[in-house]
């Protein structure tokens, strides 16, 4: 739709901007009229953003534009294309949601400034002005300088083309100006802000991709939780675990666990012996860890016993070495990733290429609940049910391919996850908390 406005209706007074709302209300209102030769407003949805992006891009002489953020990709290279007509952009950079790259490509260019994170506020504009002589033109609108405002967001814009002289386009105009002269010194963008900037943006990534999901609604059909893991602090969790039936079982779990810390400390696990490997993966009972000093007399089988799993207890003495080069994947350490443990199955798998029966996720995810417990659980068929539940998730159709989602992730949300490791005593139980909820919910 395009609406033509005569120029006595716009005009205001110069400290006066013409909001994209007022102009909508006046199309709206029937108020506008359709007349060659006068201001044209067009309406734009997403899909019609970036087709007349592009055409002003090539039909005017000189840029002037203030978006929030930008990526780098295909408009990218078509702004670039047109390098010698940016005479004003001022590209904000909050949340780290613009790509480095695209900062780096408008580097070279004297028009080109970044707004750092700075203030209480957010930089949040998307303004794309173009002139021509006295010719004027903008988009104006929900849509930043991204792919995905180009392509799978729902945006909404008003392009307007006029002359100098119409007050929305004047205003807009000048408001570019104004950013541009705040941020015309401090906004360079140097060797020594991208370097910083690219190090912040590159680890804020994993948290960008979560916030992009929708929210984890537990589907546990009206039913209310026996423990509300996902709402409880560290107070709460402390005092769920410790009054469980399982508790007398603590003492012995955080046992294995510190072993298990000690057994793979600088080794690979195919560098442990045949009954080391085999505790770790749950093969071991007390009396057959009595006279091995390294497995300290404890009741491996606890985390989910092992010893029903035929094919994982081949591979296990037979040390494949698709299981030991699965569980380097996972970082002894620091952050664990959804990618890293989607290499680890995807390992793990490999060595039951020609098994009879393949893995179920008691037998995957045994070991990582062992060497990170702070990440994993071994979800199996005595605290299943339990889990499903109370995370909310549907027991019966859990697989290994939405373990990470259904199980880790709605885990590593919750405030007892999050906090810091405790003092004291405390922090042994903190450093396995999730491994340690089998407490709670293993049935003997």
């Amino acid at each position: 739709m395009s609406i033509f406005l005569r120029r006595n209706q716009m005009r205001s007074r110069p400290d006066t901007v013409v909001s994209p709302t007022r102009i909508l209300s006046k199309i709206a209102a029937g108020d506008i009229h359709s007349e060659a030769g006068e201001m044209q407003v067009q309406f734009l949805k997403t899909s019609g953003i970036s087709a007349q992006l592009l055409r002003l891009m090539e039909n005017y002489a000189e840029f002037y534009w203030a978006v929030a953020w930008g990526s780098d990709g295909e408009m990218a290279d078509r702004l670039l294309a047109h390098r010698e007509k940016i005479c004003q952009i001022v590209v904000g950079t909050h949340f780290c949601q613009t790509d480095p790259n695209l900062l780096e490509r408008l580097q070279g260019c004297r028009g080109a400034r970044v707004v750092p994170q700075s203030g209480p506020g957010t930089f949040h504009p998307k303004v794309f002005g173009f002139a021509s002589g006295n010719a004027r033109a903008a988009i104006i609108g929900s849509a930043n300088f991204t792919n995905a405002g180009f392509g799978d967001n729902v945006e909404a814009a008003l392009c307007i083309e006029g002359n100098t002289g119409d007050p929305p386009l004047d205003h807009a105009m000048s408001f570019v100006d104004s950013l541009w002269r705040k941020w015309q010194t401090k906004g360079e963008i140097t060797d020594e802000f991208l370097e910083a900037y690219r190090r912040q943006y590159e680890s804020t990534a994993l948290l960008r991709v979560t916030l992009q999901k929708p929210p984890l609604v537990p589907q546990r059909r009206n039913a209310a939780p026996e423990h509300d893991l996902l709402n409880m602090d560290w107070s709460g969790y402390q005092t769920a675990i410790q009054g469980a039936p399982n508790a007398r079982t603590i003492p012995t779990r955080l046992g294995i666990l510190r072993q298990t810390r000690t057994l793979l400390d600088g080794k690979a696990f195919s560098e442990l012996d045949t009954i080391e490997r085999r505790a770790i993966a749950g093969m071991v009972d007390e009396e057959q860890a009595g006279v091995v000093p390294s497995l300290a007399r404890l009741d491996w089988k606890l985390f989910g016993s092992m010893l029903g799993a035929g094919e994982l207890q081949k591979r296990i003495n037979a040390n494949n070495p698709h299981i030991s080069t699965a569980l380097e994947h996972i970082p002894p350490q620091g952050e664990v990733t959804k990618d890293q443990f989607d290499l680890y199955c995807e390992e793990f798998q490999r060595a039951f290429q020609d098994a009879e029966r393949q893995p179920r996720v008691a037998s995957i995810t045994r070991l990582p609940a062992l060497k990170r417990p702070d990440y994993f659980v071994c979800v199996n068929d005595e605290n299943r049910k339990g889990f499903g539940h109370d995370i909310g998730f549907p027991p019966s159709t859990l697989r290994i391919d939405r373990y990470w989602n259904e199980v880790v992730e709605p885990l590593i949300q919750t405030s007892w996850w999050r906090m810091a490791r405790p003092p004291g005593p405390s922090g042994r139980l903190w450093d396995g908390r999730v491994a340690m909820l089998d407490v709670l919910y293993y049935a003997d």
